[in-house]
């Protein structure tokens, strides 16, 4: 998933052993960023508070987003927490046992650069997001490559031998 989101895997941790001693398992670094992205698997199948909490002083010293990979994924008072922190985020384990992304039956989704959007937009002489087809943050695809609100996103489908572009805002 880091190298589907552009990272590079600059460090790979022993799973039980980073588990137990609450390191990262992974670390992926992009090109263009000063600080890696951590990818802590928890132990508990629910992301507590204090799980959080520990992580949180992490965030723009050590790693410039953590992504928290558990069984049943955060309880409701940790899901209010993490939106005071949008650089933390996290996924269950069954998300990641299947990379969906690469299955031939969902079609290739790209983030355009901001280029290509403001070219878009006025090809097609939309100003506001609500002009456009909606992709929302809650889709799996979405989440798995963490595309941020407010961008387009281009989906290749395939009728025949030719794609067909469809173009969606994530929201």
């Amino acid at each position: 998933m880091l190298e589907d989101r552009g990272y590079d895997i600059v460090d790979e941790q022993n799973v039980q052993h980073a588990i137990k001693n609450e390191l990262p398992v992974l670390k992926g670094r992009r090109p263009d960023e000063e600080l890696p992205m951590y990818v802590f698997f928890v132990e508990e199948a629910k992301i507590g508070v204090k799980t959080v909490r520990r992580i949180v002083p992490l965030i723009g010293v050590e790693a410039h987003r953590i992504l928290l990979v558990s069984d049943e994924g955060p309880t409701p008072f940790t899901k209010k927490e993490l939106l005071l922190t949008p650089e933390i985020e996290y996924m269950l384990y069954k998300r990641l046992s299947f990379n969906f992304a690469r299955c031939d039956i969902v079609p290739p989704h790209r983030l355009l650069s901001e280029e290509e959007e403001r070219a878009l937009r006025r090809k097609f002489a939309t100003r506001e997001d609500d002009e456009w087809p909606k992709l929302y943050s809650t889709d799996p695809i979405v989440r798995y490559f963490n595309f941020p609100s407010g961008r387009i996103v281009e989906i290749s489908r395939y009728t025949g031998y030719e794609p067909s572009l469809y173009y969606r805002v994530v929201q």
